[in-house]
């Protein structure tokens, strides 16, 4: 394996590289997020307010109300795909129903 994580120039996989974290978590800020293969230097950093492997192997993350998707380009520069945007929806009042406003 290539000291990038890649296998004769492919692109890296997810599943080859670790997720790492710095920052304030479950905060409004960003936190800075990196990729790096367990035995070397980070692939790349990016800011995001929550980042993780999916189930499919997927890099996705939160950044102002978007859901994105990453795919790593070569050099290492993630490419966001964006999945859903939730910036523009607000929360409704709602009441709850008699039964539950009583334990």
């Amino acid at each position: 394996m290539a000291g990038n994580g890649c296998r004769h120039g492919s692109e890296p996989k997810f599943s080859d590289l670790g997720l790492g974290a710095e920052g304030h978590f479950s905060s409004p800020r960003r936190s800075l997020y990196t990729l790096s293969p367990a035995d070397g230097e980070p692939i790349t950093s990016f800011e995001a307010h929550w980042a993780d492997l999916d189930q499919q192997g997927r890099l996705v993350a939160t950044v102002g109300g978007r859901m994105l998707a990453g795919k790593l380009k070569k050099g290492g520069k993630p490419l966001w795909r964006q999945l859903a945007a939730m910036q523009e929806e607000q929360p409704t009042r709602m009441e709850a129903p008699e039964w539950a406003q009583h334990w």
